[in-house]
């Protein structure tokens, strides 16, 4: 297994998304977070996070993979609250959060928000994540196209975050990936699949088998599309499974 990841500030004052990549034993995890909020809230709120996530998988590593990824997002919820209500940021203090674990036999991921997890195998994506999103609600009623979501005017209109009360979990797990040899995992933030066209993401995993020449130069297009626009935060992570 191998993995590269990177995080560019774009055109933004402060840089809100934060990541985490962790080992322990025959288990991996894979952590991307994209703040809300402003005024260096949301730049909190992703790196605490990111840091509650990370310890917690090493705190439970034992487990299922399942088990892991709800533990993690159950905690990273729960921290996550407690530092709302102690400093009153209740509008300011939100996250999304995107988390793969695999035992090297299987992986598992989960997210909440609109920060995605691609999987690629055999030249083509298998499955993504479906974004939390006002326009993602619309491409699911047949109003708009999913490849209309990047440029949406309701594009940052997320409709489930970690920092907010909820009675039940918000999150969504994926079902459990039996892994083959040279399976991609794609984790990225909106600042990131915001300026790649998603038709080009099998281009690029399938002619860059060296997984830090790919994500290098997917960087590039993705700076090259939205350096000279307000361009969000943008930060990814992939991850090749097999030799």
């Amino acid at each position: 297994m191998v993995f590269k990841s990177y995080t560019h500030i774009g055109n933004r004052d402060v840089n809100e998304d934060s990541l985490g990549c962790i080992q322990k034993q025959d288990k991996h995890c894979f952590i991307v977070a994209d703040g809300l909020g402003g005024h260096g809230q949301g730049e909190i709120a992703s790196q605490m996070v990111v840091d509650v996530a990370m310890k917690t998988f090493l705190d439970n590593a034992h487990l299922d993979i399942c088990e892991i990824v709800k533990i993690c997002f159950d905690t990273a919820q729960m921290v996550l609250m407690n530092k709302i209500e102690e400093t009153n940021s209740y509008s300011q203090m939100k996250t999304t959060l995107v988390i793969l674990v695999s035992d090297g036999n299987e992986a598992i991921y989960g997210h909440v928000g609109d920060s995605r997890c691609y999987h690629y195998r055999n030249a083509k994506l298998q499955s993504v994540s479906l974004d939390h999103s006002v326009p993602q609600m619309l491409v699911m009623s047949k109003r708009i196209k999913r490849a209309d979501i990047a440029h949406h005017c309701d594009r940052n209109r997320l409709l489930k975050v970690l920092g907010i009360e909820w009675s039940e979990p918000k999150y969504e797990i994926s079902n459990r990936i039996a892994l083959k040899k040279a399976d991609k995992f794609l984790l990225c933030t909106d600042g990131f699949w915001e300026n790649m066209e998603e038709k080009l993401i099998p281009n690029f995993l399938k002619n860059n088998e060296d997984v830090e020449d790919a994500l290098n130069k997917m960087k590039e297009h993705v700076l090259s599309n939205g350096l000279s626009q307000d361009m969000d935060n943008n930060t990814a992570i992939l991850v090749r499974y097999g030799e």
